[in-house]
């Protein structure tokens, strides 16, 4: 019996070859194969905060990565050889070890070196840091993505001041030379207003306990009638929106 070549997957096309794998091997086979799993290097957030107990240093950035699992779920114990980064090796906090059937696109790892490369099962996938001593090409930057707060809950009317409303993965830096961040955020009822909205990157008080805290506050207050409305979250960079986002809020 011959079988198709394996998938090799990138960023645009995983997903469809993926598929076209999967549907040409015969459900016989694929019950009965190997263990097929492909890392994938995203892209990267920067970072400037340490993280604790990872290297000696601290991380300089996070690189987001995926994995597509062509067969089964499965549970794949750190180290080698069946799942290792070099030269790099995470803590247990950030290593990926439950993969799924199918392609996840999200796992974000806190990392200190120039060229990271992510051993599945024998695939490979490298994360290029910028400045590496291989003279390639980065790994394109994540673009930002609001996260909204998970529980935004008021039972009395009242000034709630600097309520978390939410985080920004892969955020821009503080304001700087050459460099201009704002961040707005609107109510969607009269009955909930805002004040003294802020932006705070690398938050060190990070409610989330997420890596690359990049947090929203705002002082909120509730008048009127019980009810369930949203929040919504614009942050600029340069004058240029960076990312949009809402936050539930029940009052």
């Amino acid at each position: 019996m011959s079988f198709p070549v394996p998938c090799f997957p990138s960023r645009a096309s995983i997903l469809l070859r993926c598929a076209a794998f999967l549907t040409a091997l015969p459900l016989a086979a694929r019950a009965q194969s190997t263990i097929v799993i492909y890392p994938v290097a995203n892209c990267i957030e920067y970072y400037t905060m340490p993280v604790p107990g990872y290297g000696n240093t601290g991380s300089y950035y996070v690189g987001n990565w995926g994995a597509a699992n062509l067969t089964g779920d499965v549970f794949l114990k750190p180290g080698i050889p069946q799942n290792f980064f070099s030269p790099g090796q995470p803590t247990v906090t950030y290593q990926p070890y439950e993969f799924p059937v199918g392609y996840i696109g999200n796992y974000r790892i806190p990392q200190n070196y120039l060229y990271e490369e992510w051993y599945i099962l024998g695939n490979t996938a490298v994360m290029y840091g910028p400045g590496n001593s291989q003279g390639i090409v980065p790994t394109p930057a994540c673009s930002a993505a609001f996260v909204p707060a998970a529980n935004l809950v008021f039972t009395q009317p009242g000034t709630y001041t600097q309520q978390f409303l939410g985080q920004v993965n892969a955020g821009p830096p503080a304001s700087q030379t050459g460099l201009s961040v704002a961040v707005n955020a609107f109510s969607a009822t009269p009955a909930v207003t805002l004040a003294n909205v802020t932006y705070v990157p690398s938050d060190p008080a990070n409610p989330t306990s997420d890596v690359n805290p990049n947090s929203v506050y705002a002082d909120i207050t509730i008048s009127g009638a019980p009810g369930n409305s949203a929040i919504f979250v614009q942050l600029t960079q340069n004058g240029v929106a960076v990312v949009f986002g809402t936050t539930p809020i029940a009052y």
